[in-house]
C-alpha cells in the first residue's frame, strides 16, 4: 500500500485515477480510542494525539476497511439528519484530505469497483 498525496476533484494521482476513484483506510499504526460519539487518536510516529468531532469519528470508522469518498457520503447521508450528498462529499474530501496529510489515514491506488 502506497502512502499518495490526496488530488483535488479531477485531478489524477500517480496511479491515472481521481480522488473520487481511490479508497482510503485507517493508518494501522494509529491508536483509538472511542469518547462518546467522538474518538481520540494517537500517532505514535509522530507521538501526537487528535480529537475527531461525531462526523470526523464516524468517517475514521468507515475507513476501518478500504473505502471510497462516495461510499463514506452515501453512509453520511444514511445515518445523519438534514445531511445531502452532495454536502457529504464536500466534507468527506476534506475530512480525508486532513486525515491523510496528519497520517491518520492513507490513499492508495486500489479502486473499490
Amino acid at each position: 500500500m502506497s502512502r499518495l498525496p490526496v488530488t483535488r476533484e479531477g485531478e489524477v494521482c500517480q496511479f491515472g485515477m481521481t480522488i473520487m476513484e481511490m479508497t482510503f483506510e485507517q493508518n494501522q499504526e494509529i491508536e483509538a480510542a472511542p469518547l462518546n460519539e467522538e474518538a481520540i487518536l494517537f500517532n505514535p510516529t509522530s507521538s501526537k494525539f487528535f480529537m475527531l468531532n461525531s462526523t470526523s469519528a464516524f468517517v475514521w470508522e468507515q475507513l476501518s476497511a478500504p473505502a471510497t469518498i462516495e461510499g463514506i457520503a452515501t453512509a453520511i447521508v444514511d445515518n445523519f439528519a438534514d445531511v445531502t450528498q452532495e454536502n457529504a462529499v464536500a466534507d468527506v474530501s476534506a475530512t480525508l484530505e486532513e486525515l491523510v496529510s496528519l497520517d491518520l489515514a492513507v490513499a492508495t491506488g486500489d479502486s473499490a469497483a
